[in-house]
């Protein structure tokens, strides 16, 4: 089946987002003359900006229990794989609805419905989550976004002319990662830079919490400044292949499984829950200043 696109267009940007996952498959800046996402290389990682539903992270042995059942339910969801359909749009606005069906009931066994919508506002795409509890039961899951940038984007750059910086100070919660499993946490001394080097992700994802900022600059040595604002998700990551010229700023409202967790839906770490009927909304924006 080939994935068909819609497109947004200002002065600033030209996005592209597919049906396939609802997922954008291009940011292209007028001005810089340049493409701003990840363009997906199978040789170090296929996708470009995957949403992340029903989970966010990997589960312990890739399975779960609700209502004394056991669940099979991949690393971040299915929804990313999902075909969605074309809600509603505007000429600055577009929606994609996904609703549950008997597939997602084998492995997600609830009523929902899921609303993407991506807004071009000026400099600024939104990028906003909708999730509509249909079931007559609590609903449990975890939703976030995964868009990998290219870096570097310019000639003659390298990986380390690029940096992290948080609006504020910031001296968060971190979690370490074993085999994409949460192995342990502890709080980070206070900083508000992050320099970028590959050695930085040797171990997976830098993973936080507790983030008092409401956005990240992603920036060089050379006026680029992505500003990435994520204050309606309480977990931000980093990530990105070794060697590969992208870095992903992810952000979640979910976490992946502790190394010891015991596979109850219910009592995991960063769940939503959601009463029958009731909605949840979250968004995370993207800006080239």
């Amino acid at each position: 089946m080939i994935s068909t696109y819609f497109k947004l267009n200002n002065d600033f940007y030209t996005i592209e987002i597919s049906e396939k996952g609802a997922e954008l498959q291009s940011i292209f800046h007028h001005k810089l003359n340049k493409e701003i996402l990840w363009q997906g290389d199978q040789n170090y990682w296929p996708r470009r900006a995957p949403v992340l539903f029903p989970i966010v992270g990997k589960l312990l042995n890739n399975s779960y229990l609700y209502d004394n059942n056991i669940y099979n339910l991949s690393q971040h969801g299915f929804a990313r794989d999902c075909t969605f359909i074309l809600f509603d749009n505007n000429e600055h606005s577009v929606s994609y609805i996904l609703t549950a069906d008997e597939n997602t009931f084998k492995i997600f066994p609830f009523k929902f419905v899921l609303i993407i919508t991506y807004t071009i506002d000026k400099n600024t795409i939104k990028i906003k989550y909708k999730i509509i509890n249909q079931d007559q039961k609590t609903m449990l899951c975890s939703i976030g976004g995964h868009p990998g940038f290219n870096c570097p984007l310019f000639e003659n750059e390298k990986l380390d002319d690029y940096k992290l910086t948080f609006e504020l100070t910031e001296e968060p919660t971190r979690f370490n990662l074993s085999d994409g499993l949460i192995a342990n946490q502890y709080q980070e001394k206070p900083f508000q830079t992050i320099q970028l080097t590959e050695e930085l992700f040797k171990d997976d994802a830098l993973i936080y919490t507790h983030l008092k900022s409401s956005y990240v600059d992603f920036s060089n040595n050379n006026n680029y400044t992505l500003r990435f604002t994520f204050n309606q998700m309480p977990y931000l990551a980093f990530w990105k292949k070794a060697d590969a010229p992208f870095v992903c700023i992810e952000p979640w409202h979910g976490i992946a499984d502790h190394v010891e967790n015991m596979g109850n839906i219910e009592s995991k770490t960063g769940m939503i829950h959601l009463k029958p009927n009731q909605e949840f909304e979250t968004e995370y924006s993207i800006s080239v200043l």
